[in-house]
């Protein structure tokens, strides 16, 4: 019992507050309330790219964009646990989550990871691993093109900029499954390029998950 009470007055007093409401927060960075307000996606794959379902876990919308451009852009690290448990809502839900997968987060060039200082996919992908019991691998895949911003390119120019970006390292594949991830899906330009690689290897046990769907596609 007193350890009990001692327990509940340390979590009273050394709360966070939920990022988006800015209330006090038992649950971590976003509390219960705000997470059941985030938008979840249809269970379906939004997109099959060269026979790989991608599916998100919501939209891009007010509430989801400020969780993910907080911890893309402004050091909220503490987010990736809350994000991943939103995409983990909606991956138990499909037929793939019976399954062992090693995540690939999307590859982030060393020159961008350098001046960002950190890779907010990666934190997401160990987050979601954690969760499920998976492996995070980001060695298999790496970026060596550091390409253009896709938010300033049209879709026509998100392809041309991508082509060659990405380098399967052959040798450090194992035969695992593998589930690509990232944080937002717009054109898809990405994934895209990302899936080709790999494909190229005649891969083909691969599934992805973004975090959200953007709602204004190009």
């Amino acid at each position: 019992m007193l350890i009990n009470f001692f327990r509940q007055l340390l979590s009273w007093i050394y709360f966070e507050y939920c990022y988006l409401c800015k209330k006090p927060s038992y649950n971590g960075a976003v509390c219960t309330e705000c997470h059941n307000k985030l938008t979840q996606n249809t269970i379906a794959p939004v997109k099959i790219i060269n026979n790989t379902p991608v599916y998100a876990s919501g939209f891009y919308n007010e509430d989801t964009r400020k969780l993910i451009k907080a911890l893309k852009y402004y050091n909220k690290k503490q987010l990736s646990l809350s994000i991943a448990v939103f995409m983990n809502e909606l991956w138990q839900q499909t037929p793939h989550s019976k399954e062992h997968f090693c995540i690939i987060p999307m590859p982030l060039h060393k020159k961008r990871k350098k001046q960002r200082g950190y890779d907010h996919v990666l934190l997401m992908a160990k987050e979601f691993a954690r969760l499920n019991n998976y492996e995070v691998d980001n060695k298999l895949i790496t970026r060596v093109k550091d390409t253009k911003p896709q938010y300033e390119l049209t879709k026509e120019e998100r392809k041309e900029n991508l082509t060659g970006a990405f380098k399967f390292n052959e040798h450090l594949y194992k035969g695992q499954n593998l589930l690509l991830m990232d944080d937002i899906l717009t054109s898809g330009a990405s994934m895209e390029e990302l899936i080709k690689t790999i494909k190229i290897f005649e891969v083909d046990d691969i599934c992805a998950i973004v975090g959200a769907e953007s709602v204004l596609k190009k």
